[in-house]
């Protein structure tokens, strides 16, 4: 079954409508391949400090040992957010949530335009205070970010429309 990243606008708009929130976990694959291929590119060097670790005295150990510390952190870090899918991007009825990061509609200005080459593209959502900073939605999360970036403005005027008077 497809993440809700890679579903449409309209999948996304029935779900808030349903349920009052649409979650946006990390999608695996885009992720692990790129991560994958970091960690493919850096296994030299760790199986040169992993082996020389042994025969290394002094500086040239501590040079060793800092390089396969970083590896294994990186190989956890990939691993961790592969298992528990984080960061999530949230979107409610009281605004949006990127990780620990909560931005209200009441705050949220406007969607600028995908950035960056095409496997780390991302969305920046700029707040109405311009000193405050911008998020940002990661192609890990959604596939279709100018998709999102007009749901998004969609959503905005949606939450933040007056109520009719009476």
């Amino acid at each position: 079954m497809p993440t809700m990243g890679d579903q449409s606008p309209e999948a996304w708009t029935a779900e808030l409508e349903g349920t009052g929130r649409v979650e946006f976990p990390l999608r695996r694959k885009p992720f692990g391949l790129r991560g994958l291929v970091f960690l493919l590119i850096l296994s030299p060097t760790f199986i040169s400090s992993s082996t020389r670790i042994s025969t290394e005295t002094g500086f040239g150990f501590a040079i060793n040992l800092v390089a396969f510390i970083a590896y294994l952190s990186g190989l956890c870090f990939v691993a961790g957010c592969l298992i528990l899918r984080r960061p999530l991007v949230a979107v409610d009825t009281e605004g949006l949530q990127i990780g620990r990061q909560r931005l209200p509609w009441s705050d949220f200005g406007t969607t600028g335009f995908p950035t960056g080459p095409l496997p780390v593209r991302t969305l920046p959502i700029i707040p109405a205070d311009a000193w405050a900073n911008h998020l940002h939605v990661a192609q890990d999360n959604v596939r279709d970010l100018a998709a999102f970036a007009g749901w998004l403005g969609v959503q905005h005027k949606t939450h933040t429309a007056a109520p009719p008077a009476h």
